[in-house]
């Protein structure tokens, strides 16, 4: 298969596969395939899959063998699940503070750390819980996701004592009716002596 049709179909099997993420939001690989197909008129709509789709059978059709087709759309659908390593936020150790696979949005426990000090903010459970609440913000909104998106949440708590007050603000976080699964356990100690951790999972 020549280096041109290969290209070709390699760009119309990557946008079949994303196409369902990047309708709406239009994300920069969006982008990068109406730039691909910028000799087609601007009002065609590209980015449905159906349509995708049909353009890789077209040149399954036109003699492409369905190995060549089928390492296509592996090396794309690897391509678009790969995992990128958000650097964003503070860490005290070798961790990396978010992980993006996919749809998918790891978060490392955050803890009260102001990120302009590196000091813990704990003047108390609430003003500590609403620093792990920002910093868990600022790391959702580097990768354009926001509270809504968030599916799971797991929370350390050095005294269980501190369970209502800190629950006040982590509830006041998350739109009503959109709250993530939880799990909340207490522990003996927590990194920097913080009061609070809190890690969660988001998709969109």
């Amino acid at each position: 298969m020549s280096l041109s049709r290969r290209t070709f179909i390699r760009t119309f099997a990557g946008g079949a596969l994303v196409a369902p993420h990047i309708y709406n939001n239009f994300s920069e690989t969006a982008k990068s395939l109406m730039q691909s197909l910028r000799s087609f008129r601007e009002r065609v709509d590209l980015v449905r899959p159906a349509f995708l789709l049909a353009l890789v059978l077209f040149f399954v059709g036109c003699g492409t063998s369905r190995d060549e087709v089928r390492q296509v759309v592996r090396d794309e659908m690897s391509r678009a699940f790969a995992p990128k390593y958000i650097a964003e936020g503070t860490t005290i150790g070798p961790y990396t503070p978010a992980v993006r696979v996919g749809n998918f949005l790891f978060l490392s426990g955050q803890i009260g750390l102001d990120p302009a000090s590196g000091n813990l903010k704990a003047d108390s459970i609430e003003t500590e819980t609403r620093q792990v609440l920002r910093n868990i913000d600022r790391l959702l909104r580097a990768e354009g996701f926001d509270s809504s998106n968030v599916i799971s949440a797991s929370v350390y708590l050095r005294e269980m004592n501190n369970f209502a007050r800190m629950n006040a603000i982590y509830g006041s976080y998350f739109p009503q009716g959109k709250y993530p699964v939880r799990t909340t356990v207490a522990v003996a100690d927590l990194p920097k002596r913080a009061n609070v951790e809190i890690a969660v999972i988001a998709y969109k």
